[in-house]
C-alpha cells in the first residue's frame, strides 16, 4: 500500500495553487463577513427590479427588460410571461431564470422575446407545456435540461440556434416538431436534424423501441441518443461516417446496433452503459470492423443483411468460441429488433452496469444534475478536465463494483458529495473552487480506501488525481 499523499492546507481548483498557504480560521471569518457585506452592497446597487412575481434587468436605449428570476416558485402552476414590464418590452429570458422551479406546469412566452438563456428552465420537472413564439432566435444550452414532464416541443421558424443539452434528460419527451419554414433545423417523427438532414442532433429521451437512422444522415451528434432508456435497437445506414462522443451512452435497453456500411469514426464512450448483452452487428463485406470485439464492444458479422427493411429479427448461435457470425432474417411486421443468443458452452452472466455517479447521487436527481453540470461546464472545458472524464469512464465499472462491495465507502462517498455541493456549484458558476485542508484530507482518505481494492491501472489514475489536487492542475 502506497503512503497517503500529503495535501497542502488549501487548494484552489481551477486556478494556480498557492503553495504552503496557511489559511487561518480568523481570516476565514473576516473574509466571510467581507463577502456578505459586498453581497449586500451588490444587491443595493443591482439593476435588478421586480415586476409582479418577475425579477428582471434592463438594458439599452430605449430600455428593454430581460427576465432573470421568478418569485412564485414552488407553487407557480401555469404562468404567462408578460410582453412588457413598466412599459419596457421583455426581450429575453435570462440564464437560470426559472431554474429548479419544479412547481411550474406550463409557460407561455410572448412574441417580444428573442432569446431563451442557458439553463433558463433547468430542472423544471413539473413543466409539461411550453409555448415558444416565432420571435425567438436562440435557445441556450441546457435551457430545458431535466424537464422530465415535457412530452413535446414545437420549434418555430425563427430559431437559428439551439445550444448543447437544451433538452437533455427530458425523459418524457417523445417529439420535437420544427416549423417547415425553419432554415436551420428540421424534424422527422419527432427527431431533430440539421436542415439538410445530414446531422442527427437529438433523439427525444422518451421515445422507445427500435429506430432506423435515415439514409441522408452522415453524422450522429455528440450525446444524440444519450440516456434514451427506451431505445432497444438502432440501425445505422451506410451513409454515416462519424458518430459523436457518448452518442448512445446510458441507453440501458439498447441491445444491438446494426451497421449497414463500413465502420465510421467513433467518439469516446459511444455505447457506454448500454444493455449488458449489447452487441455490434456488421454486414459481410464491410471494412473497419473486427470480431469478437470492435471499439471495445462485442461485435459479430451479420450475413444475408437486407437494407430495405426497417427492422430485423436476429438469432445468434454459438457452438464454440470461434463462431462469430449472425443471421438476419427480414421481418416486415416487426417494429423493433429482437436479439436472441444461445450457446452450447458455458455462459457468463453479465451484471448491469451502474454509473458510480448514479450510485453516489442515490435517489436525489439534483445531485446527479450537479455532477453532470460540473462535467459539462467545468471538466469538459479544459484539457486536464477532459482527461479525467475519459479516465472516469475508463474505470467507472470497476469503481461501481468497489462501491457496491463496500457499503461504508458508498455512504461516505454520498456524504462527501453532499458536503462538496456548495463548492461544486461555485465551479459550475465559473468561480474558483476553494477546498479546505480538512476537505482535501477527507477526499484523500476516500481515495486511499478505493486504492486498497483498485487494479494497478485504477491505482495509477488515483495517484494522478492526488498529484493534481496538490498542484491545482484542474
Amino acid at each position: 500500500m502506497k503512503p497517503h499523499v500529503p495535501f497542502h492546507e488549501s487548494v484552489t481548483v481551477g486556478g494556480s495553487l498557492r503553495n504552503n498557504l496557511i489559511v487561518k480560521e480568523s481570516f476565514y471569518m473576516q473574509f466571510r463577513k467581507l463577502i456578505l457585506f459586498l453581497s449586500l452592497i451588490g444587491l443595493l446597487l443591482s439593476s435588478s427590479a421586480f415586476g409582479g412575481d418577475f425579477e428582471y434587468t434592463t438594458s439599452g436605449s430605449p430600455a428593454t427588460a430581460t427576465i432573470t428570476g421568478y418569485t412564485g416558485c414552488p407553487n407557480a402552476g401555469a404562468i404567462v410571461i408578460p410582453s412588457a414590464i413598466n412599459n419596457m418590452p421583455v426581450v429575453g429570458i435570462g440564464g437560470g431564470a426559472f431554474v429548479n422551479c419544479t412547481g411550474l406546469t406550463s409557460v407561455t412566452i410572448p412574441n417580444s422575446v428573442t432569446s431563451i438563456g442557458p439553463e433558463a428552465f433547468l430542472n423544471c420537472s413539473g413543466l409539461h407545456s411550453v409555448t415558444i413564439p416565432n420571435s425567438v432566435t436562440s435557445i441556450g444550452y441546457s435551457a430545458f435540461y431535466y424537464c422530465t414532464g415535457l412530452t413535446s416541443v414545437f420549434i418555430p421558424a425563427s430559431v437559428a440556434s439551439i445550444g448543447s443539452y437544451a433538452f437533455r434528460y427530458d425523459s418524457g419527451l417523445t417529439s420535437i416538431v420544427v416549423d417547415a419554414s425553419n432554415t436551420a433545423y428540421t424534424s422527422t417523427d419527432g427527431v431533430l436534424y440539421t436542415k439538410d438532414r445530414t446531422v442527427l442532433i437529438y433523439y427525444p429521451g422518451g421515445k422507445s423501441g427500435g429506430f432506423t437512422i435515415p439514409n441522408s444522415v452522415t453524422s450522429i451528434g455528440d450525446y444524440a441518443f444519450y440516456d434514451c432508456t427506451g431505445l432497444t435497437s438502432v440501425t445505422i445506414p451506410k451513409s454515416v461516417t462519424s458518430i459523436g462522443e457518448y452518442a448512445f451512452a446510458g441507453c440501458t435497453l439498447l441491445a444491438s446496433a446494426f451497421y449497414l456500411g463500413n465502420a465510421p469514426s467513433m467518439g469516446g464512450g459511444v455505447f457506454q452503459y448500454c444493455a449488458s448483452n449489447f452487441t455490434v452487428c456488421y454486414t459481410a463485406g464491410s471494412t473497419g470492423f473486427t470480431t469478437p470485439t470492435w471499439d471495445n464492444y462485442p461485435a459479430t458479422m451479420c450475413v444475408e443483411a437486407t437494407t430495405s427493411t426497417t427492422s430485423a429479427h436476429v438469432t445468434t448461435s454459438k457452438s464454440s468460441s470461434t463462431t462469430t457470425s449472425a443471421k438476419i432474417t427480414s421481418t416486415s411486421t416487426t417494429t423493433s429488433t429482437h436479439v436472441t443468443t444461445s450457446t452450447s458452452s458455458s455462459t457468463t452472466t453479465s451484471v448491469k452496469k451502474i454509473c458510480p455517479g448514479i450510485l453516489v447521487s442515490g435517489d436525489e436527481p439534483a445531485k446527479a444534475i450537479l455532477l453532470r453540470e460540473y462535467r459539462d461546464k467545468v471538466l469538459m472545458n479544459t484539457p486536464q478536465g477532459r482527461v479525467y472524464v475519459v479516465l472516469f469512464y475508463k474505470h467507472s465499472e470497476e469503481l461501481s463494483s468497489i462501491l457496491l462491495r463496500n457499503s461504508d465507502l458508498l455512504l461516505e462517498s454520498k456524504q462527501l458529495l453532499t458536503a462538496l455541493q456548495p463548492q461544486i456549484r461555485m465551479a459550475t458558476a465559473g468561480n474558483r473552487m476553494l477546498l479546505s485542508r480538512g476537505m482535501i484530507d477527507r477526499i484523500g482518505g476516500l481515495l486511499d480506501i478505493i486504492d486498497k481494492e483498485a487494479s494497478p491501472a485504477l491505482q495509477e489514475s488515483l495517484d494522478r488525481l492526488k498529484r493534481d489536487l496538490i498542484q491545482g492542475n484542474f
